[in-house]
């Protein structure tokens, strides 16, 4: 299977779902990959952006880091040419028959075959929990399937509700916003720190910059040195450590969730807001 991009010509291999399980007419809800930033597959319902993956990460996408876990069954590749941006599937000779289906509802599973029962089984989907509905705590929010007390949703350190009559009707997508403004001049003059959040699925990065060739201490510098940065994380988390390349955000950081095995995201803050 192959889901991405030709940047060259705009051509687009996606998967779209049917009308309805009777009707096989093309369908409202759309699979394919974003190329924005870091590759992220994508779903969407007409043009409403229902779930993302998580940009990949070089092992997989860094909010389905469960990829890891049944990769002895299923390959996972991102292409990246000048003609060709694409996330590349293959069964391998372990794996179940199975088939990937995107329902009229925007759901897509991937179903293995069991030929004792002779059944289709549920063997991944997304979305699987509350948190992976896009953008569900707004901007500079943190889904928590854990915290259901709270909306499911929280901010960085530091911020605070954007819209706190909203968030007392259980209504998070105002998002939340800094406490403190950062301190920042033209010409990166600056006593701004960051805060680490780890464990996270990074956001989303159409309003982010990429940079595979830089460290990540170099991307720290650079985004202190740009007013405009407001969070960096490592591109790329192969070989340990903290992972290497660049991704810079700025404006908003959005769709941000915590997930077993996510990565670490370094938000901006003002120094009084680190202590």
């Amino acid at each position: 299977m192959r889901l991405g991009r030709n940047p060259q010509t705009g051509a687009e291999w996606s998967g779209r779902s049917w009308r309805s399980p009777d009707d096989p007419a093309t369908g409202d809800c759309r699979r394919a990959m974003d190329t924005r930033g870091l590759p992220d597959c994508v779903s969407w319902r007409g043009d409403v952006k229902k779930y993302r993956t998580g940009p990949w990460n070089g092992l997989w996408f860094s909010g389905v880091p469960e990829m890891a876990s049944y990769s002895d069954m299923f390959t996972n590749q991102v292409v990246v040419r000048p003609d060709e941006v694409a996330y590349v599937f293959n069964a391998t000779a372990a794996a179940p028959f199975s088939r990937l289906v995107l329902s009229e509802a925007g759901v897509i599973q991937r179903l293995a075959w069991d030929g004792g029962s002779r059944v289709w089984n549920v063997f991944a989907q997304a979305p699987r929990d509350v948190c992976d509905d896009y953008a569900k705590c707004g901007a500079f929010g943190l889904c928590n399937v854990n915290t259901a007390a709270t909306l499911f949703c929280g901010g960085v350190q530091g911020d605070v509700p954007g819209s706190p009559a909203h968030w007392s009707m259980r209504e998070a997508a105002a998002g939340c916003r800094r406490n403190v403004p950062l301190q920042c001049r033209d010409g990166g003059a600056t006593t701004d720190g960051f805060v680490v959040v780890s464990g996270v699925k990074l956001p989303d990065t159409d309003n982010a910059t990429v940079d595979v060739g830089a460290t990540l201490e170099g991307c720290r510098a650079r985004c202190l040195a740009n007013c405009s940065c407001v969070a960096f994380a490592a591109a790329d988390i192969r070989g340990g450590g903290g992972g290497s390349g660049c991704v810079i955000w700025v404006g908003d950081i959005v769709d941000v969730r915590y997930v077993d095995k996510g990565q670490d995201l370094y938000v901006r803050l003002a120094k009084s807001e680190l202590a």
